[in-house]
């Protein structure tokens, strides 16, 4: 029987990024939320075309949530080959 201590775990450059890129897409997110409880009748106006404000920005976080994916898989693929 071996009395080895466990290594702390360390997080890896990948593991700090993604973290990072969902605080980011969160405060995206919140603040959709907060906007969409207190200022429900302004996501009603017409914003881009006669789009209205909520589906503009729901686009908006659709797309976000990807490129945030995209620049995480990026990242980690390039902090693998190295």
């Amino acid at each position: 029987m071996t009395n080895e201590t466990p290594k702390p775990h360390r997080f890896t450059n990948a593991s700090r990024l993604g973290l990072t890129l969902f605080f980011i897409y969160s405060i995206f997110y919140g603040v959709f939320m907060v906007w969409s409880a207190f200022a429900p009748m302004s996501l009603g106006e017409p914003l881009f075309q006669g789009v209205n404000t909520a589906i503009v920005y729901g686009m908006m976080l659709i797309v976000s949530a990807f490129v945030l994916a995209l620049i995480y898989t990026w990242f980690s693929r390039k902090e693998g080959k190295s």
